[in-house]
């Protein structure tokens, strides 16, 4: 184990450069889509046609940052929207898991294969060479002192399905597509794979009788990364890491819950000889557990039970493992007294934002935007910070000067109020909060506001989002924040039962009261959470 330490200490810091946006062709299931998408090595940005070609329908919601999707097993999902040249567009990542997606990427064309896809073709059976069409074997001579061999009471396979007036009714594939077929390989993670024959060319048939039995052809998988060791390290009482040794190295996908209750670590392709559980008494981190996940076998997770409200994220990797940071939010301890809070209330003006036709009035945005602002500013007075808000009254200010408020009167955290809606009644409920991507401290407030909100108002909690899953730039509130910043949509106006909750005066109160207290636990630092388990 002291071996293994200094490679991954001398990890820290490595950066990772974020390659520029390619176009790329769009193939699913062998099928090409009309529209293109766009690659930047990381990610895979699908046209919405694309979700026609997975059998699922959808409604955009009313900004069009979202749509409300339904599988054809009738699964629900709620999928993000990038905004790019080519107009709205889907992130593969959001589709792969739950549609048991594997995308890989040769030469301009993203090739995706479903379920059913993966199934129809190990069904096919192998076609003949592509460097020339199969023929029927010769007829053998027949010696006058040998006997002639027993005729076959069955053509082979490849020759029954592919030559003219077969009587197998699946189709036959044109001279052009006639190889053998191939099958994109499922690592574990699900994720984008390296380039494999995508582009309709197949590696050189195996030779050999075993060659007849491999229906498809599929590379030799990834030996599983062995997991080693787990060790958990106490830097100060608000930092500490979480070094994880492996016999090679492994692509981890961090998690944490919207909640901040805990985080995890899950390591695809990998083998675990042995659960194991650490326990700590360190003021952020209760436990570690390591255990092989059963939703993805052959994954490894490292779950991290948090007492109270940390940034997780890695810290480095290389080829012996990784080192995962946990840290409380630099910055704070500050008392309410000390603090300097800006509300901005979204819309105003000539900008109702959403609205909707009820017993015979209107109801805008802008104004229950207001309202609920007014009364957030009220409870944070009470807690003795100062609060200075963005507008008072039915005015609009422009989206890039409303953050530089928190500029000029040197605020220390920026939040940005609104109510949302989608272009189907009735069909999205919940409150919602947004951060700008990569800004640990936002992330770290919007968790504290839904987390406090959605436990006192009644209304379902979608959780703290990354606005670069609206928009690949993020919002402009939010990107052109020098403080920490954070949007929150409190419900949806076009749902009756948020509706009728966002007009409630006393729910009001209470929802800006909740808001008001997730501020306060930033800006204190946050109070200590009890795990599951223990009491409250």
């Amino acid at each position: 184990m002291l071996t293994v330490l200094p490679l991954l200490w001398a990890a820290v810091g490595f950066a990772y450069a974020t390659p520029a946006l390619q176009p790329v062709e769009i193939s699913i299931d062998g099928k090409r889509l009309a529209k293109p998408g766009a690659q930047d090595g990381s990610e895979i940005y699908l046209p919405l046609e694309a979700l026609k070609a997975l059998a699922i329908s959808y409604v955009l919601s009313r900004n069009e940052e979202t749509a409300a999707a339904t599988t054809q097993t009738g699964k629900a999902l709620e999928i993000p929207l990038a905004k790019l040249a080519g107009g709205r567009m889907v992130p593969y990542s959001s589709l792969r898991r739950d549609l048991q997606l594997i995308a890989s990427v040769k030469d301009g064309v993203a090739s995706i294969t479903t379920p059913e896809g993966r199934k129809t073709a190990a069904e096919q059976p192998p076609g003949p060479k592509p460097t020339a069409p199969v023929a029927p074997p010769p007829t053998p001579k027949v010696e006058a002192d040998k006997p002639r061999p027993p005729a076959p009471t069955a053509p082979p396979p490849a020759v029954a399905t592919q030559q003219p007036g077969s009587v197998d009714a699946r189709p036959v594939q044109p001279p052009s597509a006639q190889a053998v077929p191939t099958k994109a390989p499922q690592t574990q993670s699900g994720g984008v794979q390296p380039a494999k024959s995508i582009d309709g060319s197949a590696p050189a048939p195996a030779q050999g009788p075993a060659a007849q039995a491999q229906t498809p052809v599929q590379p030799a998988p990834t030996p599983p990364v062995q997991f080693q060791d787990v060790q958990f390290v106490r830097v100060t009482d608000r930092v500490a890491r979480v070094v994880i040794v492996t016999s090679g190295p492994v692509q981890p996908l961090l998690r944490v819950t919207d909640t901040a209750r805990s985080a995890t670590i899950e390591l695809p392709n990998t083998a675990l000889a042995q659960p194991r559980t650490l326990a700590t008494d360190h003021p952020l981190v209760g436990a570690v557990r390591v255990e092989t996940s059963v939703k993805a076998p052959g994954t490894v997770t490292v779950a991290l039970d948090l007492r109270s409200a940390s940034i997780v994220r890695i810290e480095s990797a290389n080829q012996r493992g990784l080192v995962c940071l946990v840290s409380s939010p630099k910055g704070l301890g500050k008392r309410m007294a000390d603090a300097t809070i800006v509300l901005d209330p979204g819309h105003g003006g000539g900008a109702p934002g959403c609205q909707l036709s009820a017993d015979g009035s209107v109801i805008q945005e802008k104004t229950l935007n207001l309202q609920i602002a007014m009364l957030v500013q009220e409870a944070l007075a009470a807690m003795g910070a100062r609060v200075v808000m963005t507008r008072s009254d039915d005015t609009d200010l422009p989206l890039n000067a409303r953050p530089a408020v928190a500029d000029t009167v040197g605020g220390d955290l920026f939040l940005s109020m609104h109510i949302d809606s989608c272009p189907t009644p009735e069909t999205a409920s919940g409150s919602t909060t947004y951060y700008h991507t990569g800004s640990d401290m936002s992330q770290m407030l919007a968790t504290l506001v839904i987390d406090r909100l959605a436990a006192a108002s009644g209304i379902p909690n979608k959780g703290a989002r990354a606005d670069g899953r609206l928009y690949p730039t993020g919002l402009a509130v939010l990107r052109n924040a020098n403080v920490p910043a954070a949007l929150v949509e409190m419900g949806f106006l076009n749902h009756s039962r948020d509706r009728a909750l966002l007009m409630d005066p006393a729910w009001q109160r209470r929802a800006a009261e909740a808001v008001a207290a997730g501020i306060r636990q930033f800006v204190e630092s946050g109070a200590p959470r009890a795990l599951p388990g223990e009491p409250q």
